[in-house]
């Protein structure tokens, strides 16, 4: 599931960011989350630079991962923090 978009203006380079992410199970689906959507949820969760805009040039900027849950829950909350050194 990707999102949010446009980061950009959000980022400051050479400075520590924060980034929180909450994710709650899609309308209509499961009731909960449980270790394993965590689990695939951390196989491609990070941030991504779209060089030209084209998906086959995306530049890894921090790959992010969900501490593992034990137990279902309704959402997961989570913050990283991390520093961009190029634009």
């Amino acid at each position: 599931m990707p999102g949010p978009y446009e980061l950009n203006q959000k980022l400051v380079m050479g400075a520590v960011q924060k980034i929180r992410i909450k994710i709650m199970p899609a309308t209509g689906g499961a009731k909960v989350l449980n270790p394993k959507s965590i689990e695939f949820i951390n196989r491609n969760l990070g941030i991504y630079l779209l060089e030209n805009k084209d998906y086959d040039h995306i530049k890894t900027i921090k790959l992010l991962q969900y501490p593992v849950i034990t137990k279902d829950t309704t959402e997961y909350d989570y913050e990283w923090t991390f520093n961009i050194k190029q634009p």
